[in-house]
């Protein structure tokens, strides 16, 4: 019989990745403690089923969805929760790890472990429903017909639990002070791949701008056209490369198109090696995000970090700040596009060199994933 302390760690999003919140947690306690993962068997991104064959991971089978933003999202969501917790109920566990969204899920299983005195963290990686690019009349409206019980069940998650994680400071300004006592902020982290970061890569003749991820919703793609259209006019060389699929690839690649901005199309690309040669004729990572939503952070980032590309951002607090304080890059408003091209255009080669280093050392200070699992042990410890 094992006498080593069990933890469970609830996920409806896992893969294998190291910067999925649920697997960079239990890769950091694994050997330490007997560590379970519970996670829904339909994969978020990938649209499509999965299991893992490790005896750690437990699948919950919940329906699968296509877009999003659907009410079929909701219910796979909230059967995974309801799911979650009739496991639990017949599981033995010393400390319940839940990954929030979902926040009905969340919601659930934080009433349980308080109710039975099963210590419980909740680590919120998102903002639901606050990160929906909607604007603030559509979602005050929302918030009528019941989108407010969305956030609801997620500040009962927060009261119920022993001790909350953001994956950034701008997340606090969505709990309540009351619970601040209880609240730590750790960065979401990656386990870098790179043994030498090369920055000679600058290159004088052409503005380079990296985008990488998913091609949806949420992001700043009008920034980038209108970018792209301003520097084209002015006679100013500029490519742009782009790594990733999602609902608007067509509309952006299009629009792209339309003015004449020259880009390359990757597609999606896993092996670390093929994405590292694109990574490195580049010198900027676009950061941008719709001004709706509510980003303080992305993993998008990690990987411009990781590589040494300066960041052109308009993501809230944690990364905008970072980027001031550190000159890592370029931030902007997206209703000012005008001088965001100004400043790009005015940066001298040894400047954008200057922003590139900056740029892997804040990676390295903040985001490495020894830096992450220095401070989920630590946590543990304290509460185990």
């Amino acid at each position: 019989m094992s006498l080593q302390k069990k933890i469970t760690i609830i996920s409806y999003v896992f893969n294998l990745s190291n910067t999925v919140r649920a697997y960079a947690v239990y890769d950091s306690l694994k050997s330490e403690y007997e560590t379970q993962v519970l996670y829904a068997d339909y994969d978020h991104y990938s649209k499509q089923y999965v299991t893992f064959d490790n005896k750690n991971f437990k699948s919950i089978h919940v329906p699968g969805y296509k877009k999003n933003i659907s009410l079929m999202r909701m219910v796979s969501t909230v059967l995974f929760g309801i799911k979650s917790l009739q496991y639990l109920k017949r599981a033995r566990t010393d400390f319940v790890y839940v990954v929030c969204p979902p926040n009905f899920g969340a919601f659930l299983v934080s009433f349980f472990c308080k109710k039975t005195n099963i210590p419980c963290i909740i680590d919120i990686v998102d903002l639901h429903p606050e990160s929906i690019p909607l604007s603030n009349k559509i979602k005050k409206i929302g918030d009528f017909f019941g989108l407010f019980l969305w956030k609801k069940f997620r500040n009962l998650a927060i009261k119920n639990a022993d001790e909350v994680i953001v994956e950034c400071n701008y997340y606090k300004n969505f709990i309540a002070s009351s619970f601040h006592d209880k609240v730590q902020t750790i960065y979401i982290a990656k386990q870098s791949n790179l043994q030498i970061v090369k920055f000679e890569t600058v290159r004088e003749h052409e503005i380079s701008i990296l985008y990488l991820g998913s091609i949806g919703h949420i992001y700043d793609f009008e920034t980038l056209i209108s970018l792209g259209r301003g520097l084209v006019k002015r006679n100013i060389p500029i490519k742009i490369h782009i790594i990733g699929d999602g609902e608007k690839r067509n509309w952006l690649i299009e629009n792209l198109e339309v003015e004449s901005i020259p880009y390359i199309y990757y597609g999606k690309i896993f092996e670390e090696s093929n994405k590292k040669k694109i990574m490195e004729m580049c010198d900027f990572g676009f950061n941008g995000f719709k001004d709706e939503t509510s980003v303080g952070l992305s993993y998008k980032s990690l990987d411009y970090m990781d590589y040494g590309l300066a960041l052109i951002n308009s993501t809230k607090e944690d990364t905008w700040n970072l980027i001031n304080e550190n000159q890592a890059g370029l931030n902007y408003f997206a209703d000012d596009v005008d001088s965001l091209i100004n400043n790009l255009v005015n940066l001298a080669p040894e400047d954008v060199l200057l922003m590139k280093k900056n740029s892997r050392k804040l990676f390295e200070k903040y985001f490495d994933r020894r830096v992450f699992e220095s401070s989920i042990r630590k946590k543990m410890k304290e509460l185990i």
